[in-house]
């Protein structure tokens, strides 16, 4: 059951030219294909992805093939599902597969390398919080702050799986899985950010993790035991919210995986660790332009998000705000926010801004769940 039905959707025409919207179902091979196809005039940029990355991880270095191959090895054994929309995907690109795989997981290698893959100059990209008010009315925002390469190259991928819940995510031409963000038909939201660190290995990588969470958990509890349960490929955190209001973080590492649970209405990430048994694998310094960066982002969330909860704020007002705000969103030189995603549990549905200037753009309201 491979389709592609854009044109089923509310979305403004003029908006749609921004991203891709691929309503997609079947067996992971017909999910990549459906993306794939509908991506196809990206096909070239994918290719490009790949060559960039190609740079810095060449697949004629032994040592590159030897950390593909753990990684394939993994996969293969629990998620064969990423790997089969992978090679769905590079057949209708007519690419290799193992550069497309090489592409998705680029940044592990940095990570295994000891480089965050960013110059001094770049600051390291998303933003996310989760809350929740008094009375429920949970919300889970991300800005996903990227190279300006990928701005055009983004898609959202509602899925239908042959098995599992229904599913929206926020996602990459070229890339399988949730490659940002997303939230299921039982109202569980899920996004990631970016941590360089040195507690990564051959487990899953997070658009991984996050699609299985989706596709196989209702609430965040179950999420949390299912992330305990997979091996981490790590460098990252995942943040959850649900629709009964529970929230949290996990630290994402191979080694070791942290969860913080939220003590007030909220809960932020940005490209930084909290816990100390995961602060201590960090390749940045507490001193480094990046963490100072992460730090303040962080600390800029927090305090808005108190302050708006003190006043019983709106929470989707209020998180739009949050992610809009100077402070949090960028608009540099070749790293910018390409998109702000805001997802409500309990409507079902995800408030998208793509384009660019970001912060003049109108929300695109999605839901879930084609009606």
């Amino acid at each position: 059951m491979t389709y592609y039905r854009p044109e089923r959707d509310v979305m403004k025409r003029d908006i749609t030219r921004s991203f891709s919207l691929i309503d997609a179902g079947g067996t992971p091979t017909e999910i990549g294909v459906a993306h794939a196809r509908a991506t196809m005039h990206l096909r070239e940029d994918v290719a490009d992805w790949i060559e960039h990355v190609s740079g810095r991880h060449s697949l004629r270095d032994p040592v590159v093939r030897r950390h593909l191959t753990d990684a394939e090895r993994t996969l293969n054994r629990r998620a064969p599902g990423t790997l089969e929309q992978i090679a769905a995907m590079a057949e209708e690109f007519d690419l290799a597969s193992e550069g497309l795989l090489l592409a998705v997981l680029g940044s592990y290698l940095d990570c295994l390398n000891g480089k965050p893959a960013l110059s001094a100059h770049d600051r390291d990209g998303c933003s996310t919080i989760a809350w929740s008010g008094s009375a429920t009315n949970p919300v889970l925002g991300k800005n996903r702050d990227n190279n300006r390469r990928f701005l055009h190259m983004q898609t959202v991928l509602r899925v239908t799986p042959n098995k599992g819940n229904r599913w929206l995510a926020l996602s990459t031409a070229g890339a399988p899985d949730a490659h940002s963000s997303g939230m299921n038909e039982r109202g569980l939201a899920i996004a990631d950010t970016h941590v360089p660190s040195r507690d990564v290995g051959p487990g899953l990588p997070r658009f991984t993790l996050m699609a299985h969470v989706l596709q196989e958990c209702g609430d965040v509890a179950t999420a949390l035991e299912l992330l305990t349960d997979l091996p981490h490929m790590g460098f990252g955190n995942l943040i959850l919210a649900d629709a009964t209001g529970a929230i949290a973080v996990v630290e994402s590492g191979y080694q070791s995986t942290q969860v913080r649970r939220k003590t007030d209405h909220h809960l932020a990430a940005t490209n930084h660790f909290i816990h100390q048994e995961s602060v201590e694998f960090m390749l940045q310094s507490s001193t480094s332009p990046q963490s100072i960066d992460s730090r303040q982002r962080l600390a800029s969330m927090e305090s808005k998000a108190a302050a708006a909860s003190v006043r019983g704020d709106d929470l989707i007002e209020s998180t739009t705000q949050i992610l809009m705000d100077p402070t949090i969103w960028r608009d540099e030189a070749d790293w910018l926010t390409t998109s702000t995603a805001i997802y409500s549990p309990q409507t079902l549905t995800m408030r998208l801004r793509v384009t660019q200037p970001l912060h003049d753009a109108p929300f695109v309201l999605i839901p879930v769940v084609l009606p």
